[in-house]
């Protein structure tokens, strides 16, 4: 089947009960939103700040909306009060990928080269200028997204030869930084 695969995984710092990271995966092989958040530090008030976003994710009208600039705005205004967050969205519709991320997540590629320049700031408290990601991929890209509990150092290139759920559980098992919450999504353009 031709489009997007998707994928992740996140798991809570070691000792933790509860995640300050999420993800939210929503579409079809055609049209797909991804987007990782990581609440700052760890714990039980990261966990909420959390839960605030993916309530927000969740509610959000989406494939009506057009780009993810709004959806980022209403993510910083969903999170005011709070201890605040990281996040990376990006929005899939065929080749197109256009995205936006704030603060301290990341994304890499594999097979595929985008204009990757993340807005400063933390979600719900303070926010730069929002700097978007707009761009088109080849059959055969590897998006990797990721909260700062996962080594920017990852192999991804090795880690894109296994599909993308096996991908994100060997790197959480492998590269994570175990003192942190750490999350993986994976998108996976395909022919």
């Amino acid at each position: 089947m031709s489009g997007w695969r998707l994928g992740a995984r996140s798991l809570p710092a070691d000792g933790e009960v509860e995640n300050g990271d999420a993800f939210v995966l929503r579409g079809s092989p055609q049209e797909a939103l991804i987007v990782v958040v990581d609440a700052l530090g760890h714990g039980p008030k990261a966990a909420e700040a959390a839960r605030l976003a993916i309530a927000f994710l969740d509610a959000f009208p989406w494939p009506s909306s057009q780009s993810v600039v709004p959806l980022i705005e209403g993510l910083h205004e969903a999170l005011r009060g709070s201890r605040g967050a990281a996040a990376l969205a990006l929005l899939l519709r065929g080749a197109e990928v256009e995205g936006c991320g704030v603060g301290n997540v990341d994304l890499r590629c594999v097979q595929a080269s985008l204009p990757v320049t993340l807005t400063p700031g933390i979600l719900g408290s303070r926010m730069s200028k929002l700097r978007v990601i707009r761009g088109r991929v080849n059959p055969g890209a590897r998006l990797f997204l990721f909260s700062d509990g996962l080594s920017s150092r990852s192999p991804f290139h090795e880690l894109s030869l296994a599909p993308p759920e096996d991908a994100c559980a060997q790197a959480l098992r492998a590269h994570r930084y175990s003192r942190d919450d750490a999350t993986l999504a994976a998108a996976y353009y395909d022919e």
